[in-house]
């Protein structure tokens, strides 16, 4: 039975919560085992957001980011969410299962770190620290239909946020009003009448309608915070290269520059002192007992 969430933020004030470092280095070495998985079973994918940012501008982490974005043609991705087995023990979140409540996945650490989230849950069970894997499809050449698309997605991209607020206890709510939506929201997103499952299996049927390289564009469509400048062209994405991250090298595509460029303009020019801040503010991770790591 899954703990309350209340229970959970209660146990956690008593456990020694991981610095940004520790996170780091846990995210890198789950980010290591799924890179040696890859390999060994030819699997195409590529660093991501910030973590391609961090390895071209930093040759590592971005020094304020907290957590490994990587990203998968869907046929790889597919592949990988049937076959992926961790050497280290990592526990593979797959989306569309009960288990998570997004429309990409995730691989997370489950032994020694604890995370807490309880105002928009993803997952039916305690987690750890994680790497988020996100799906590449195909988009239309015509940028007018991608527009369309997009806001059929932003649709399901919605329910898929109400379903996870259903997920959080009243308690992490502020004010009667914001408590209110979220008893709504419980009655209509639930197990019984729609599920987190439903809705996130008619958002991935309507991103992975066009096949990889049907066209000559593809985005990342599972999570739609950049919206079109996710929009990409193909070319960016025929092959892959090696590039140092830390201590180890990974796998950028091979038009890593232009990518960029496109979605985050001059990547290379470090953000303001006020913007040097993770986007993962409602998420906190902890040590799950006391050990080395700790010390």
């Amino acid at each position: 039975m899954r703990p309350k969430d209340d229970d959970l933020v209660t146990v956690h004030s008593m456990m020694k919560e991981m610095t940004l470092q520790e996170v780091q280095q846990v995210s890198l070495e789950i980010l290591k085992d799924v890179h040696r998985f890859c390999e060994a079973n030819g699997i195409n994918y590529t660093l991501f957001g910030g973590t391609m940012i961090g390895a071209i501008r930093h040759k590592g982490f971005i020094p304020w980011d907290d957590d490994v974005d990587i990203a998968m043609p869907r046929p790889d991705y597919e592949r990988f969410l049937k076959m992926y087995q961790s050497e280290k023990g990592y526990k593979l979140f797959a989306s569309g299962s009960k288990e998570n409540f997004l429309a990409f996945s995730r691989v997370c650490e489950m032994e020694k770190t604890s995370a807490v989230n309880v105002k928009m849950p993803w997952a039916n069970q305690p987690t750890g620290v994680w790497i988020d894997i996100f799906p590449l499809d195909g988009a239309p050449d015509d940028e007018k239909e991608c527009e369309l698309l997009l806001e059929k997605l932003r649709w399901h991209w919605r329910k898929s946020c109400y379903a996870r607020t259903a997920k959080s206890p009243l308690s992490a709510r502020k004010g009667g009003a914001d408590k209110l939506k979220t008893c709504v929201k419980k009655l209509v997103y639930n197990d019984w009448f729609i599920t987190p499952q439903r809705v996130i299996s008619h958002y991935n049927q309507t991103a992975s309608k066009i096949p990889w390289r049907a066209t000559g564009h593809f985005w990342n469509c599972s999570y739609l915070r950049y919206g079109m400048k996710e929009y990409q062209e193909m070319s960016d994405y025929t092959s892959t290269v090696l590039v140092p991250f830390e201590d180890a090298m990974f796998r950028v595509c091979n038009g890593y520059d232009h990518f960029m460029r496109t979605k985050y303009g001059d990547y290379m020019q470090l953000p303001p002192e006020d913007k040097r801040k993770s986007n993962h503010a409602l998420c906190s991770y902890y040590w799950r007992e006391q050990g080395k790591e700790q010390q």
